[in-house]
C-alpha cells in the first residue's frame, strides 16, 4: 500500500518529519518502518510511522456535520454499506531517518518533495538500513513489532552499557532473563543481583518459552546474610555471604548505619572515625576488623584520637551504632575473611568465605539474593560497592586470566529511594566506577521501574535502553531521550513485552515485542 507526501506548512517545527496519505483499507501500523521514493529528485529515505493514523473524511464535510452524522446514523440502523456513506484517506506522520539512495545510509540533507511516493520497508530493507545487530538465535531478544524481524543483542551493545525501564509488572524479569542468556553465549561471567528474588529458578527451563525453553546449565546461587533455605522458596543450595566491616567503604558504612534525616552530623563523623580507625589498624598490621572491635575501640572523647566534632553529636552515634539493630545482619559473621585483605597480607581464608576470584568462570551466572527488608537500598548499595571494588581489582591485577564481567543491577530504584544524602553518596560511587568499566571489560544493565530517581549523570552512560509502559511518558523521555514525542506517548499504552528499544549504534528507535524468559522465574515470597 503506497502513500503519498503532502505539502509542509509553514508552521512546522520538526523539519526531520513529513505527512503522508494513502487511500484504501490497507494501514501502517505507528512504529512501522517505510520507504520513500521521491522521483523528481531521484533519492530514497528509510522513514518511521512515529504515531497511529489520522482517518480523515474525504467527501469536505467536517466530523461533526450532520451530512456526516446522518450518513453515519444509516450505516449503524444497516441502511448502508460502508463503502458507500465512508469515503476516507488515512494520514500518517513519518519520521525521516537517513537518506538511503545508493543503499547507503546517510543523514538526511534535503527532503523530499511533494507527491513522493511511501510504501512499507522489507525485511531485508529494516535490518540493512536500521543498523541492527545481526540476527542470531543466541543472542535473540524478541522480533521488531508486526514483523518477524528478529531483535538481537551483541557484544558492541553491551560494551556500551544497558538501562531497562518500565513500570512493575510489565516484563523486566523477563527482559533481564533474555539478556544474560545472550550475555553468557558470548563467554561473560554475570553477576546477577536479585532482589525480590525472581531469579531463583534459572536452572530450569520455562516451559512457556515453546522452542527455545533452557535452564542455565552452569548457574549459582549466593545471598547476603542469611542462611540457605531459611525462607519459603530460597534454595536449599544457596550460599551465604559474609563481609567484614573493614572492607566496607566507609562513607557509605556510616550512612547505612546512621540514615534517618536528622542523623546527617552523626554520620559523617562516623566515617571520619571509621576512616582513622581503619588507618590505626593498617599501621598495627591487623588484616581485619569488626564493627564490634570498632565500637569498642572509640575513646571517651574525640580528643583522644584528635577529631573535631561536637560531643553531643558523638556521644549519640556511640549509642546507637552499639545497637544490633543498626548494624547489617551480613556483616562481621566469623567467616567473613576477605579475599583481598587475604592477597594483600597473605594467608589462608576460612573455609566459608566468600571470595569471588573463585567463582568467576566464563559463561557462569551468579545470582546474589539482597532480601529487600536488609535496609532497603541502603544495603543494596553497601554491598554492590564492596563487591564491585573486588571485580575492579581482580580485573586489574588479571586481566587476561579472569573472565569478562557483566554486572546486572535489577531494582535499582532502590539504591536511587534511599534517602538524599545517601543516593548521592551511591550515585556517584556508581558513576565512577560504570564510566571505568568497559577499559576493563566490565559492563552494566541497570534495571528500573522509573529513572525519577536517577541522576542524569548515570544515566548518561548507558548508551542503550529498552523501556517499557510508563505511567506518565515524561518519565520515559527522561529514560529514552532519543524517541520521539509520539513514540514517547504510547508507552502510556504498552502492554506486557512491549518495548521502545535504542541500541547504540542503531539508526533509529525500534517497537518490539519481547520474549518470554528462557529459564523459570520465581514468584517472590517476600
Amino acid at each position: 500500500m503506497t502513500a503519498f507526501q503532502l505539502p509542509d506548512s509553514l508552521s512546522r517545527d520538526d523539519s526531520m518529519s513529513a505527512d503522508y496519505v494513502s487511500f484504501g483499507s490497507q494501514r501502517h501500523s505507528a512504529g512501522s518502518f517505510v520507504i520513500v521514493e521521491c522521483a523528481s529528485t531521484q533519492r530514497s529515505f528509510l522513514g518511521q510511522v512515529i504515531s497511529p493514523q489520522l482517518n480523515l473524511n474525504r467527501d469536505g464535510f467536517s466530523p461533526g456535520d450532520v451530512s456526516t452524522l446522518n450518513a453515519l446514523e444509516g450505516l449503524g440502523a444497516g441502511r448502508y454499506s460502508r463503502n458507500v456513506v465512508v469515503n476516507e484517506a488515512s494520514l500518517y506522520n513519518v519520521l525521516l531517518l537517513n537518506e538511503v539512495t545508493g543503499n547507503t545510509a546517510q543523514s538526511v540533507r534535503s527532503r523530499p518533495l511533494i507527491g513522493a511516493v511511501m510504501r512499507a520497508a522489507t525485511s531485508e530493507e529494516c535490518v540493512r538500513y536500521l543498523n541492527l545487530p545481526v540476527a542470531d538465535e543466541a543472542f535473540r531478544l524478541g522480533t521488531l513489532i508486526d514483523s518477524d524481524i528478529p531483535l538481537c543483542f551483541s557484544r558492541y551493545i553491551l560494551a556500551h552499557h544497558l538501562l531497562l525501564a518500565g513500570s512493575t509488572g510489565t516484563g523486566k524479569s523477563h527482559d533481564m532473563s533474555n539478556l544474560f542468556h545472550a550475555i553468557l553465549a558470548m563467554g561473560n561471567c554475570v553477576i546477577l543481583f536479585d532482589h525480590k528474588p525472581d531469579y531463583q529458578d534459572l536452572d530450569r527451563p520455562n516451559e512457556s518459552a515453546v522452542g527455545y525453553a533452557n535452564g542455565v546449565r552452569d548457574a549459582v546461587f549466593y545471598a547476603i546474610g542469611e542462611g540457605a533455605g531459611t525462607r519459603a522458596g530460597i534454595r536449599a543450595d544457596e550460599h551465604t555471604i559474609t563481609v567484614a566491616a573493614s572492607e566496607l567503604d566507609p562513607e557509605l558504612l556510616a550512612r547505612t548505619l546512621l540514615y534517618r534525616k536528622n542523623e546527617e552530623l552523626q554520620a559523617e563523623l562516623t566515617q571520619s572515625l571509621l576512616e582513622y580507625f581503619a588507618a590505626d589498624q593498617i599501621d598495627k598490621r591487623v588484616r581485619s576488623w569488626s564493627l564490634q572491635q570498632f565500637v569498642a575501640a572509640l575513646p571517651p572523647g574525640l580528643a583522644t584520637w584528635g577529631i573535631q566534632g561536637d560531643t553531643k553529636t558523638y556521644n549519640a552515634l556511640r549509642g546507637k551504632i552499639a545497637r544490633s539493630n543498626r548494624r547489617p545482619a551480613w556483616v562481621d559473621a566469623s567467616t567473613a575473611i576477605p579475599r583481598s585483605s587475604l592477597s594483600r597480607a597473605g594467608g589462608t581464608a576460612a573455609p566459608n568465605a566468600f571470595t569471588i576470584a573463585n567463582i568467576l568462570r566464563p559463561g557462569r551466572l551468579i545470582v546474589i539474593r539482597i532480601p529487600s527488608r536488609y535496609g532497603g537500598g541502603r544495603h543494596y548499595a553497601l554491598f554492590l560497592d564492596y563487591l564491585m571494588r573486588e571485580i575492579y581489582r581482580i580485573r586489574e591485577e588479571t586481566p587476561t586470566e579472569s573472565p569478562r564481567i557483566t554486572l546486572m543491577i535489577d531494582e535499582a530504584q532502590d539504591i536511587f529511594g534511599a534517602g538524599k544524602d545517601f543516593a548521592n553518596v551511591a550515585g556517584a560511587m556508581l558513576d565512577e566506577k560504570i564510566r571505568k568499566g568497559r577499559s576493563l571489560g566490565i559492563s552494566f544493565i541497570l534495571a528500573v521501574q522509573s529513572t525519577d530517581s536517577v541522576d542524569e549523570a548515570i544515566l548518561n552512560n548507558f548508551n542503550s535502553q529498552i523501556i517499557g509502559r510508563h505511567n506518565n511518558f515524561m518519565q520515559a523521555q527522561k529514560a529514552m531521550p532519543r524517541a520521539a514525542r509520539e513514540q514517547l506517548k504510547m508507552t502510556e499504552s504498552f502492554r506486557a513485552g512491549e518495548r521502545l528499544v535504542n541500541f547504540f549504534g542503531a539508526n533509529a528507535v525500534v517497537h518490539a515485542r519481547m520474549r518470554l524468559s528462557p529459564s523459570q522465574l520465581t514468584v517472590s515470597p517476600e
